[in-house]
């Protein structure tokens, strides 16, 4: 599918719960916020994004044990798609 049609695709699965696994691309906070974003790379592609993960403050001190190239295990709110940012993924926990 092109990103388009992915987007479009993904609307069907805003709001729906996930449990998933990945390899950390990076770990950085939002800027002018209290949240964290974590980076999953692509599975067929480790230099682009597969998903985009953010979680609330309240999780730093789990994220911070792990380290790029390591595997995190979180469930979250599917919020979209984006070429760009890969599944973007709300309100999560690291599990």
């Amino acid at each position: 599918l092109t990103d388009i049609q992915k987007e479009e695709e993904f609307k069907q699965y805003k709001d729906k719960w996930i449990k998933g696994v990945g390899i950390v691309k990076d770990i950085d906070t939002v800027m002018m916020s209290d949240s964290i974003v974590v980076s999953i790379v692509r599975d067929d592609n480790k230099y682009l994004r597969g998903a985009t993960i953010y979680f609330d403050s309240s999780q730093k001190d789990e994220l911070l044990k792990i380290s790029a190239d390591e595997e995190i295990n979180f469930e979250g709110r599917i919020e979209s798609y984006s070429g760009l940012m890969g599944i973007v993924i709300k309100d999560a926990v690291v599990k």
